[in-house]
């Protein structure tokens, strides 16, 4: 029983002495954002509601070249569903139902600075990322009035997005972080049937959890 609990305060006093964010070591985790927004726009006898909400994982791992600066790798995996209703009061009442679905998968790179010492508890980052996506889009049409019709459209785009994004960080322990975070992620796509371009900008909210390995 001594023996165990020798070893276990040996191994508590090895984490503690164990300095986060060096030079060398490895950061392992990921970080998920999401944002939901509605807006709505009214011009003559037109008026337009649209509610989108948008989900991303980014599962990581980064390599610090340097004192509490990472780079890595990244994947995005993504979805979002957007609901739109479009109503023509000129056109005898004319409205349409419009839902949306986008899910995607994607591979880039990110690079990522903490602002205070390593052997901080409290810390704050800011990362730059990168990743190149394929998005699959699914839109299903309804014309309510006058007339019922109902309509499905597949679309397949490959995109680039950019994002930034900040936030305090808290360790949990000398090897394990949660973070909060507020980004804005622009991104640019292109359909790969009728060859047209896309733009898509947000403002997202995050969190996200990391694992520090090496010495």
């Amino acid at each position: 029983m001594k023996t165990t609990a020798f070893i276990l305060i040996l191994l508590s006093n090895s984490l503690l002495l164990t300095a986060q964010l060096n030079k060398g070591q490895w950061m392992v985790g990921g970080t998920a954002d999401f944002s939901h927004g509605t807006t709505e726009y009214s011009i003559s006898n037109f008026n337009n509601r649209t509610k989108q909400t948008v989900y991303n994982f980014f599962p990581r791992v980064g390599y610090f070249f340097a004192d509490r600066f990472v780079v890595g790798p990244r994947i995005q995996i993504s979805h979002s569903k957007t609901n739109a209703k479009f109503v023509n009061y000129a056109s005898v009442g004319s409205e349409l139902l419009r839902d949306t679905k986008e899910s995607g998968v994607g591979l880039g790179a990110f690079a990522r600075y903490y602002f205070l010492k390593p052997q901080t508890k409290f810390n704050a980052f800011a990362e730059a990322a990168y990743s190149y996506s394929f998005e699959k889009v699914t839109s299903q049409t309804q014309q309510i009035s006058p007339s019922y019709s109902e309509s499905h459209i597949e679309s397949k785009y490959r995109a680039n997005n950019f994002s930034l994004m900040a936030g305090p960080v808290l360790f949990l322990s000398p090897k394990v972080s949660f973070e909060l975070s507020i980004g804005y992620a622009y991104g640019k796509g292109t359909d790969e049937i009728s060859n047209y371009d896309r733009k898509i900008s947000r403002v997202a909210f995050g969190t996200g959890f990391h694992v520090f390995l090496g010495r």
